[in-house]
């Protein structure tokens, strides 16, 4: 039987290393990601990272994800943004069961030390408003998809519960209208803290673009919101709107942000059973999610009279 570690052998060979060990990295629950360590020509000891996206019936994972996930790190390496250095791409699943993407390692944490949350946040926020401020038709992108505006989506996720009840008729009733920012902008797709590596408090590099795309920034802010609330709570997601508001440099539509906040909210809870959390952090999670929901329908609804 060929050893696991065979294919990671062949894989340091085609590196021009020499394999010396593996072991697994927090890839979060839709990607296999495997640091690799190896003496390189000229005797020194490099380690990348092998990342694999893995196949979930909640979220299908397409061989096209890893070929654009690699084309937009190649070009986002000459904006200065803090992203892994794409290596090398396999997409023809000879060596590990599927595509996938070798990027370059970086020493860093995925926590937050208490005492530096504000600095945390600040760096965060600088970051995701830097990336929304570039020009997408000024780098060589590889053929992202469209980040589709919120309220199509909305009603296949927003929970059955009566409470959402007049927000659903809403929607149905086409009482939501929706208008597109001037220029859409690159999006992360899950800008979170668990995304986000940190050495001695600084902002070390953003990982897992697989969710990247082109479309309205508010979609990425509405994420982070959300993540932020269950990771640190409600002062936290309103410290990171209001740092990213300053450094954008103008307000964000509170209309439109609700509405992404609804959408990200809803299918989170969708598909929050599948993150492998225990009960408790779960419950937890969608008490916090139901909570943010219902803010973000006060907001609708003070544009529109149900």
């Amino acid at each position: 039987m060929e050893s696991p570690d065979a294919p990671y052998k062949e894989l340091t060979r085609r590196l021009g290393g020499r394999f010396l060990r593996r072991w697994p990295l927090k890839g979060g629950v839709s990607a296999d990601v495997q640091a690799l360590e190896m003496t390189a020509p000229d005797g020194s000891v490099r380690r990348v990272v092998v990342r694999r996206h893995q196949n979930h019936a909640w979220k299908p994972s397409e061989a096209s994800l890893v070929e654009l996930e690699y084309g937009l790190l190649k070009a986002l390496a000459s904006t200065g943004l803090p992203v892994p250095a794409a290596l090398r791409l396999e997409a023809n699943g000879e060596l590990l069961p599927g595509p996938f993407v070798v990027l370059g390692f970086v020493e860093g944490d995925a926590e937050v030390v208490p005492d530096g949350l504000d600095g945390a946040l600040e760096q965060m926020a600088r970051f995701l408003a830097r990336l929304h401020a570039l020009k997408p038709d000024a780098l060589p992108l590889p053929a992202l998809p469209r980040r589709t505006e919120p309220l199509t989506e909305l009603p296949r996720y927003l929970p059955q519960d009566p409470v959402y009840a007049p927000l659903r008729r809403a929607l149905e009733e086409g009482r939501l209208s929706w208008q597109w920012p001037s220029a859409p902008s690159i999006l992360h797709g899950d800008f979170w803290p668990g995304n986000v590596l940190w050495q001695d408090g600084k902002l070390a590099v953003v990982i897992d673009w697989e969710d990247a795309a082109l479309g309205d920034p508010r979609s990425d802010l509405a994420g982070c919101r959300l993540e932020l609330l269950w990771k640190y709570g409600p002062e936290a997601a309103a410290s990171f709107t209001e740092r990213y508001t300053r450094i954008r440099g103008h307000q964000v539509d509170a209309a439109a942000l609700a509405l992404w906040e609804l959408y990200v909210a809803s299918a989170a809870l969708k598909s929050l059973g599948n993150w492998g959390f225990g009960p408790e952090k779960e419950a937890h999670m969608r008490t916090l999610g139901h909570r943010f929901l219902a803010d973000a329908m006060v907001v609708v609804k003070e544009s529109v009279s149900w």
